[in-house]
């Protein structure tokens, strides 16, 4: 193994931009000596440690990545207190986001804002009207801003409309904002319903797996995966009922005994949700819990993980 921190780097980063986060954080735990070296390294780790769900031990690595890369440290912490479910840190940051207001980027304040909004702070329209005041020139920053503001309920303002006027202003060929004619969208309305039908038929015949399907539909995976199925709580006649896409309870269960890591596809999570089956264990960590619901016992395990797949779950051994 070369002892390099150049190519330690390139080969770390090639792992976790191709989505290997387990083998990016195996390769780092592996040269210990060299990624005390590399300020990339220590990030990369503390990112693929969140990534694996051990979110303590990136926890501890914040001091250090913060040291050479504040916004990069702030991201990761944002991100860890999200995924844990530690609102009140959320809460601290936005404030804290709010007092540095002038060594944040104006996109950057964007993203506060919406964390704002999540959380019910009422910062949310001041961070928001900083951001425009100093990326007035940014068509990013301005239509994240609007489409910030209609997501907190008060995009009927008049700075919230004139920030996506001038978003599209600002746009050019590849901008964020495209002006088109109702002559051009009736033109390309056959393509996209052809589109439609064909994204569709891949995922009735599981080809595709959801959050691309719902990606490529321009559509949240939450409302594609529970929309039908709060509408079919209102419907009475079953023939008139939409069809859940879900998971065939034909794989026969696995023996899970010294399994400590288990992974739930996101799907399979709000399914379960839908389902009224307890779901704590996936979204927090809780060591050594069980949960048992009618006919299914989700296992003892110390570590889990979200994964995009078309498997429901999966259990890998040897990580705790």
């Amino acid at each position: 193994m070369t002892k390099d921190v150049k190519a330690a780097e390139r080969y770390a980063s090639a792992l976790y931009d191709s989505g290997d986060v387990v083998g990016c954080l195996d390769f780092l735990q592996s040269v210990p000596e060299i990624v005390s070296q590399s300020p990339k390294l220590e990030s990369l780790m503390a990112w693929s440690l969140y990534g694996c769900g051990e979110f303590a031990a990136s926890r501890a690595l914040l001091p250090a990545v913060g040291q050479h890369d504040p916004r990069n440290a702030r991201m990761l912490s944002t991100n860890l207190a999200i995924s844990s479910g530690d609102w009140e840190s959320i809460q601290l940051s936005v404030e804290n986001d709010w007092i540095n207001r002038d060594d944040r980027r104006p996109i950057d304040l964007v993203a506060a804002a919406k964390l704002a909004i999540q959380v019910g702070s009422s910062r949310s329209k001041d961070l928001l009207r900083e951001a425009v005041s100093r990326g007035s020139d940014d068509p990013e920053v301005l239509l994240g801003a609007y489409v910030c503001a209609t997501e907190g309920g008060f995009e009927d303002s008049g700075d919230a409309f004139s920030w996506l006027s001038r978003a599209a202003e600002l746009s050019g060929p590849d901008g964020p904002v495209q002006k088109i004619t109702l002559e051009q969208i009736k033109e390309r309305q056959p393509d996209w319903a052809r589109h439609e039908r064909d994204v569709s038929e891949a995922y009735i015949h599981s080809e595709m797996p959801a959050f691309l399907v719902a990606k490529s539909l321009n559509r949240s995976q939450i409302s594609l995966l529970t929309l039908a199925a709060l509408t079919n709580r209102e419907e009475l006649d079953a023939r008139r009922r939409s069809w859940i896409p879900a998971f065939t309870g034909a794989r026969a269960p696995d023996d899970l005994t010294g399994v400590s890591s288990v992974a739930i596809d996101v799907s399979a999570l709000l399914n379960l949700e839908l389902l009224g089956i307890p779901t704590t264990l996936a979204t927090t960590r809780a060591p050594h819990r069980r949960y048992v619901n009618p006919g299914q016992v989700i296992y003892r395990v110390s570590t889990t993980h979200l994964i995009y797949s078309r498997l429901p779950w999966a259990g890998r051994r040897g990580r705790g």
